[in-house]
């Protein structure tokens, strides 16, 4: 048999008999896989009641000869009947997880005048704008499959998507007719088929867009034009377009930027008395003036980590002009994020599951005397970044000319992000120029805080370290401050381990 007949389907096929012996049969296939990792191997399916747990400390860099160890493992493993098939499903694992970590960390859209603007929870799925007219056309990308513009009616011109639901079969966001003056309707686009058309709030132009969805697509939240000013609305199957109103004193005008996976939390920014601030929503407080950051005249919110716990977004001027990045928590209020040197105008845009992740953009100064954006990665008890360095430097990406301008969103684990960026270092941030990208980054485990990549007793060590000296990475249990509560966080988190 060569190799390719050991194959069908992409998937390694045992047949024949013979006699393996079955303990070293699957050891030999753990030393194949190349990660620490624990395997749970259902032996029931060979005719044994057991499932036997292993241990096992294996080697790196597996996907480089994932094909062939499962080629020369399905040689050596010709027993045939239910011990072979049960065999055929371990060594499936081993290809397709090969498989997935050979992506290149990061990808670049071909077409120009593309942006992605958001990520499905599970990573999976991608969704932003391309231009292939006078304006945008809704694209939802995966790795599989690539871009893929979504269907239209032959009456539509223009569309764009703001968020996906948790495994990105609903995407959100606005159409624009043929006609001018025709109107922009919120819709949303399911796995197949035309959007679905939400129209507007009632009174004033037609001019609305889905922003935000929860993790079953059940509820979308966007912004509207009723008679006045800019309210924001929730929509549900049963109830339809509800407007939920505007923030007490100051112009009409709020908009939603996110929502929590279950729905029950939404944020934005809207203009109080004070000015532009960052808002919070829930069905039992209403609209929640988080007002602005001290020090500062105002705040912006635009993301929010999924548990619906952190708030991102920036310090601002009394108009909305962003001064520097921040973070709101219940426990500790506002936070800065800190930007790297040089830089300023810090805006954060989204965020993890809990908030460990953050990604947004900073201005530079580039050497024509122009501001640029860069896109930035803020990691909680890390030195915050430029996204370029982190390409860089810890992934050893060559990124030429490309220069990443902002993060627009993540995945609830943190390792799929995507934004857009420029070829021409010099560039303005303009949408003609701008190329969508996607970078799959190793997952942070926050309590690994002797960088090892695993948890062990070196943590508890570093922990106490950092906590005898005061340093932020030691605040476990977000309160804005170092002291006896984090001890107790961190050992908890410790015991659960990444």
């Amino acid at each position: 048999m060569d190799m390719a007949e050991s194959f069908k389907n992409g998937v390694p096929y045992l047949e024949g008999s013979g006699g393996l012996h079955l303990y070293g049969a699957i050891m030999y296939i753990l030393t194949l896989m190349r990660a620490t990792t624990v395997i749970r191997f259902a032996m029931e399916l060979a005719g044994f009641e057991k499932v036997f747990i292993m241990t096992h400390t294996l080697q790196s860099h597996f996907q480089i000869n994932a094909a062939h160890d499962a080629w020369v493992g399905s040689r050596l493993a010709r027993s045939g009947g239910a011990f072979g098939g049960a065999l055929s499903i371990l060594l499936a694992a081993i290809a397709q997880s090969g498989a997935a970590q050979s992506r290149s960390p990061l990808i670049i859209l071909e077409r120009a005048n593309s942006q992605m603007r958001a990520v499905s929870a599970d990573g999976n799925v991608v969704a932003g704008t391309m231009r292939i007219r006078e304006c945008g056309n809704a694209v939802r990308w995966t790795l599989d499959g690539g871009a893929v513009f979504l269907p239209v009616s032959p009456t539509t011109r223009c569309s764009a998507v703001s968020a996906l639901s948790a495994d990105g079969s609903r995407a959100v966001g606005n159409i624009v007719g043929n006609i001018v003056g025709s109107g922009q309707p919120a819709a949303y686009w399911d796995a197949t088929g035309l959007p679905v058309v939400l129209g507007d709030l009632s009174g004033g132009n037609l001019s609305a867009t889905a922003e935000c969805v929860s993790a079953d697509g059940s509820i979308i939240m966007g912004a509207g034009r009723p008679s006045s000013g800019i309210e924001t609305w929730r929509w549900t199957a049963d109830l339809g377009m509800l407007s939920l109103g505007d923030l007490p004193g100051g112009s009409i005008n709020t908009f939603p930027f996110a929502v929590s996976a279950d729905g029950n939390v939404m944020m934005g920014v809207g203009f109080a008395e004070s000015g532009a601030v960052m808002f919070r929503w829930t069905h039992e407080t209403g609209f929640e003036n988080l007002g602005p950051v001290p020090g500062s005249t105002g705040s912006g919110g635009f993301g929010m980590s999924s548990d619906g716990t952190t708030l991102v977004g920036c310090a601002a001027t009394g108009s909305g002009q962003a001064e520097y990045a921040v973070l709101w928590r219940r426990e500790s209020g506002y936070v800065a994020l800190g930007q790297p040197a040089g830089s300023f105008r810090g805006l954060a845009t989204c965020a993890d599951r809990d908030g460990t992740n953050i990604g947004g953009r900073v201005l530079k100064i580039a050497s024509n005397g122009r501001g640029i954006d860069h896109a930035v990665l803020w990691v909680e008890g890390r030195e915050t970044r430029l996204f370029a360095d982190v390409l860089r430097d810890d992934l050893g990406v060559d990124l030429g000319e490309f220069r990443p301008a902002s993060i627009s969103g993540i995945s609830d684990d943190g390792t799929t992000v995507a934004g857009w960026g420029v070829m021409d270092q010099l560039s303005l941030s303009t949408f003609p120029n701008s190329f969508g990208f996607i970078a799959y980054l190793p997952r942070v485990c926050r309590v690994d805080l002797d960088n090892t990549g695993g948890v062990d007793g070196g943590d508890v060590e570093a922990f106490f370290t950092l906590w005898e000296d005061g340093l932020p990475q030691a605040d476990f249990d977000r309160s804005g401050e170092v002291e006896g509560n984090d001890i107790a966080a961190f050992l908890s988190a410790w015991q659960v381990g990444c």
